[in-house]
């Protein structure tokens, strides 16, 4: 490892000695530049940026340390030396203050500079060590989480959710809470596969805070775009989307002489599980016939799908979440009917369709805290005899894991009510309940007032003020005595929260 080391000194026989001494014992180690003022040395240094600097304080013009200075921003990583005749205690300290690795004085003993040389050399050469150990970390970090990205993506194409490690080494430890929407790309044929098309899009769209870029698969490049903050639904999102689609427009045009891409955007959903409708629904949008080079689902949707389908779907998944066995059935037959009586021979979008009603149902589920069948939606492109079987299995799959779900439910939640009946007075939350449930506190939450008429907090709310009730009407303690036995640890909240209760407070219900 040869190093830079620049001399700055006003007396030659100082600067060519230190030279001469250095060349001798340290032969081919240094490629030495010479300055005779401060202001050379700054000059010699835009150039040649020194690894090391011995440099003379007292200098006529710009002196040793205000020269320092200026390297100090110029090299940010040289070590600076200073070599004086001055034996000054207030120079010590400024040189320290510009960051001086010593301070030696003259004459300096070939000893202690070859000691000193050594040491920088040392230090040099390990954290040269360190920033490139830094620097193989990063770049095998960027093709982990490249790999992770693609991975991602494709799972979310397929209808897989992504592992919690995808998201760690993609710095989305929070997937879940965040929206997103996906954009598909339909490629020409005759575009360059091998160029760096995940790149591009990294660089150049506009909007590319956290982008999930696929792989090419089958001339389609799909763009997952999750939102750091949460946006309107409407205008904001289609803004949005819009200008990231003309972006790639724009990077697909100078990638190939043809212009004949598509570009296909789904609607904003919340979760991965929504982000697999989003992509569904922006695939399909690239095989429907449209003038617009870019094109969002929904409005391609309201022209083209029949009324009556729209609402079948709306139906269809309703009575699956409903948990109607019957009505499911049929719901799905009726379904299934029109869906190849709309569109006859074209089992593309028949198969689009279907999916786009099985990411849905997987959709709902999620946000209820349920996990869907272990139903892979890419292998579910089957001949059509088969189509419409492989879609009603999956929906009364989905059907009995919900009946199961909710029988389950049932009891559990029967179990949580009698335990806050007896166990109120303690400090029960919503997320030990629904542990307690094996449940999602989602989930829990929302079956707890279908079956009981109240939320959690309000029948606990319940439980507590019947309680006050009963211990004030008995006149054997004071109301700040039943606050704390019912729970309260606030008799001023106690009074607030029972007179919402009764309409009256806790002292007037005491002497009624």
């Amino acid at each position: 490892m040869r190093l830079r080391m620049m001399i700055v000194d006003d007396e030659g026989l100082e600067r060519e000695g230190l030279e001469f001494i250095l060349k001798t014992l340290m032969p081919d180690r240094f490629e030495i530049a010479l300055a005779e003022n401060g202001r050379r040395a700054i000059e010699i240094a835009e150039e040649f940026y020194p690894d090391i600097v011995f440099m003379d304080i007292k200098m006529p013009g710009i002196s040793g340390l205000d020269a320092a200075r200026a390297l100090r921003d110029q090299v940010p990583d040289c070590r600076i030396i200073f070599v004086t005749a001055y034996d000054d205690f207030q120079y010590a300290r400024e040189a320290l203050q510009v960051g001086a690795k010593d301070y030696l004085l003259k004459p300096v003993k070939r000893e202690k500079l070859l000691e000193l040389v050594d040491q920088l050399v040392s230090d040099i050469a390990k954290e040269r060590r360190k920033r490139q150990s830094v620097l193989d970390l990063k770049e095998k970090i960027g093709k982990i989480s490249r790999i992770a990205e693609s991975d991602c993506a494709l799972h979310l194409m397929q209808g897989i959710l992504p592992s919690e490690e995808h998201y760690h080494l993609l710095g989305m430890e929070d997937a879940n809470q965040r929206s997103g929407y996906c954009l598909v790309v339909n490629l020409p044929n005759e575009i360059d596969k091998q160029a760096d098309m995940k790149t591009l899009i990294h660089e150049h769209l506009p909007h590319n805070e956290c982008v999930l870029v696929s792989p090419i698969v089958s001339s389609h490049i799909s763009i997952f775009c999750i939102l750091q903050h949460e946006i309107g639904k409407h205008a904001p999102y289609r803004t949005q989307a819009l200008q990231n689609a003309q972006a790639l427009s724009r990077i697909l045009d100078r990638s190939t002489d043809s212009s004949l891409h598509i570009i296909g955007i789904g609607s904003k959903q919340f979760g991965p599980s929504g982000w697999t409708k989003s992509y569904l629904e922006a695939n399909q949008a690239t095989r429907i016939d449209s003038n617009s080079k870019w094109r969002f689902y929904e409005d391609i949707r309201k022209i083209h799908a029949p009324s009556q389908l729209i609402e079948l779907e709306k139906q269809l998944i309703q009575t699956v979440l409903e948990g109607n066995m019957e009505q499911t059935n049929k719901a799905a037959n009726e379904f299934v009917t029109v869906v190849f009586e709309s569109y006859g021979n074209d089992l593309d979008q028949i198969y689009h369709i279907l999916l786009n009603v099985i990411a849905i149902l997987k959709w709902e589920l999620a946000k209820s805290g349920i996990t869907a069948p272990n139903f892979d939606i890419s292998n579910t492109k089957v001949p059509v005899a088969e189509l419409a079987e492989t879609f009603q299995a999956f929906i009364q799959l989905t059907s009995d894991s919900l009946d199961e779900m909710f029988n389950h439910s049932i009891s559990a939640l029967q179990r949580t009510k009698s335990f806050m009946e007896t166990h109120y007075a303690e400090d029960l939350t919503l997320e030990m309940m629904a542990d307690m449930a094996q449940l999602s506190p989602f989930y829990f939450s929302k079956q707890f007032k279908a079956a009981f008429g109240q939320s959690f907090v309000e029948y606990l709310t319940h439980l507590r003020m019947e309680a006050a009730r009963e211990l004030i009407e008995q006149r054997k303690y004071n109301l700040k005595e039943i606050c704390f036995h019912i729970g309260y640890n606030s008799p001023t909240y106690f009074s607030r929260v029972f007179k919402k209760h009764y309409g009256v407070a806790p002292s007037e219900w005491k002497s009624i």
